[in-house]
């Protein structure tokens, strides 16, 4: 809607409706954004062979040759077995 106005003179001033000019300007905002993070720690269990041995000593006593005589190739080798 123009509006006219009329001085007496010929020259004739109208007025028009103004026009809107709009002008963005953008400001920074910081927003925070929490991520969750779950950390999971596995443990495996992983079997490993652990060679133990177990030592034991016997003392054996064994009579010598000579003391014993000869060999007699009659006795048996079971009296010999404590000597290996």
């Amino acid at each position: 809607m123009s509006k006219r106005y009329s001085s007496g003179c010929s020259e004739e001033i109208v007025y028009c409706e103004p026009e809107t000019i709009v002008r963005d300007t953008y400001v920074t905002r910081e927003v925070t954004y929490v991520h969750p993070i779950n950390i999971i720690n596995r443990h495996h269990i992983v079997e490993v062979p652990k060679h133990v041995y177990k030592k034991s000593t016997k003392d054996v006593y064994v009579e010598s040759r000579k003391s014993r005589g000869s060999y007699d190739s009659c006795s048996s080798d079971d009296d010999w077995l404590g000597y290996w």
